[in-house]
């Protein structure tokens, strides 16, 4: 009986083989027949699909090319690359978490809590820095969103070989930007934009120092705020149709603004209230406006710089300025035991003379007051006062809270007291010893025997107001620091 079963099962397992045999044979003729390719004849190549270059890939692009046109302001701006308000604010979070992670983790999200709720209020604090001596430092003074300045300086440090077309920087190189790189150019977005890809790619070799432009109310009143509406902020339409009424109510039936329909006026007027700050001061530009569209300009500033402050997008921006560093100092480590470290310090507009840094302490985060993290943005000292290093020149105090500005023999005072032998910082731009590149370097005069150098170095401050695109240099040479002024 198995055998018989097994007989019956074989020859239906070997009718089935045969079927699909016949079944497959049937489907290959009918296969249209494919020639075949001879051992010598080659395949077509496919075509690789080039790659999709980036938001920051076409911007660094556009820096690092031919800039002989640079000065034609359409080359320069950046707000019409494909996504770049992604690509800014994706800059702009990262950003954010390279500045938090200089703090310990423990203060981080308080840090980040308090900054944001205090809007008028910037963090206060100071960096140490340590490096080797043989490490060179260029820093770079105020650019008041002058991006012509910003490429220029990138052109020479590659040319140099400090950095590559990607932004990377190359070899002991450390770049230092002491404040105020937004507010009275045009291209303050894009001055940050780079200043932030070049920090995010190289933490740790780049310093970016708080201003008292990096700021909620001078941002607002000269010009940043509004260029951010422009290059990156969402328009929404009763802003427009407010900024309208405001023009009618001024208007009083005369037509001293020239503008065939609401649309032109609304794109015009943006342009205008761009500079106006900068109109006050400067009376050429004043005498194209008459009273009356001056009065406009001013009543409808002044009513948008409440709104502003309730704009999410711009609020982000500030409060991530609001957390740079108000001044930082670098150590210059030598490599000889018996030779003691150099030390030089960094600030946008005047060192604290009454403040003692413990500068052996290797942390990289240090408040500057016992009296908490924050301050009020007016009362920062590092960002508003000024130091006069030149007797016979006058210098303006500024800030709500910042008493006359620090006599240079004071200055000098504070830096033998706490070994510090340079000094560099922005702001004071009219400096009358500055030479065409905006560069001024002082000694002390009262002790011919101290080798303290104290720098004062602004690139632009405004419309037509600048000097010629240059950066400083700091190197250690025989133990000794020695500075200059480098550009192309």
């Amino acid at each position: 009986m198995f055998i018989k079963n097994k007989f019956i099962f074989l020859v239906l397992l070997s009718a089935c083989t045969l079927g699909n045999s016949i079944v497959l044979s049937k489907a290959r003729s009918k296969r249209t027949k494919q020639p075949r390719i001879s051992k010598t004849e080659k395949l077509p190549k496919k075509k690789r699909l080039a790659p999709i270059k980036t938001t920051q890939t076409q911007i660094l692009e556009k820096v690092f090319k031919d800039q002989d046109d640079i000065e034609l302001s359409e080359n320069l701006e950046f707000s019409n690359t494909n996504n770049f308000k992604t690509s800014f604010y994706e800059e702009l979070d990262l950003f954010k978490q390279n500045i938090l992670n200089t703090f310990s983790e423990k203060n981080r999200n308080f840090i980040d809590q308090s900054n944001s709720e205090n809007l008028e209020h910037c963090l206060y604090y100071g960096k140490r820095i340590f490096i080797t001596d043989n490490t060179k430092v260029y820093s770079c003074g105020d650019l008041h969103g002058s991006v012509f300045h910003l490429i220029k300086n990138l052109l020479y440090l590659k040319s140099i070989g400090a950095i590559n077309e990607n932004l990377e920087i190359i070899g002991n190189n450390l770049i230092v930007f002491t404040g105020d790189f937004v507010d009275r150019g045009a291209f303050g977005v894009e001055v940050l934009y780079l200043l932030m890809v070049l920090y995010n790619k190289n933490p740790d070799k780049v310093v970016i120092i708080k201003g008292n432009h990096e700021d909620i109310n001078l941002t607002i009143n000269y010009g940043f705020a509004l260029e951010c509406y422009k290059k990156l902020l969402p328009k929404e339409p009763n802003t427009k149709d407010n900024l309208y009424k405001n023009f009618e109510l001024y208007q009083e039936g005369d037509s001293f603004i020239d503008m065939p329909d609401k649309e032109t006026f609304i794109k015009s007027i943006f342009e205008l209230l761009g500079s106006i700050m900068e109109i006050n001061k400067n009376l050429e530009a004043k005498q194209k406006f008459t009273k009356k569209q001056l009065i406009f300009m001013k009543a409808t500033y002044a009513k948008y710089q409440e709104e502003f402050k309730n704009l999410k997008e711009y609020v982000d921006i500030i409060n991530v300025l609001k957390m740079l560093t108000s001044t930082s100092f670098i150590i210059f480590e030598t490599q000889n035991e018996n030779t003691p470290n150099l030390i030089a310090q960094y600030t946008h507009g005047a060192v604290d003379i009454e403040f003692t840094p413990n500068l052996k302490d290797r942390k990289e985060t240090f408040p500057l007051s016992d009296k908490g993290s924050m301050i009020l943005a007016n009362n920062n000292i590092y960002n508003w006062a000024d130091m006069q290093l030149d007797k016979n020149q006058n210098v303006a105090s500024r800030g709500q809270n910042i008493s006359a500005p620090i006599s240079g023999e004071n200055v000098f005072e504070y830096a033998n007291k706490n070994n510090i032998k340079f000094i560099c910082a922005g702001h004071d731009h009219q400096d009358k010893n500055f030479n065409k590149y905006g560069y001024a370097c002082y000694k002390n005069q009262e002790n011919i025997n101290d080798d303290t150098l104290i720098v004062k170095h602004v690139q632009y401050f405004g419309i037509n107001t600048g000097f010629t695109p240059s950066m400083v240099k700091l190197e250690v040479i025989d133990n000794k620091f020695v500075t200059e002024c480098v550009h192309e």
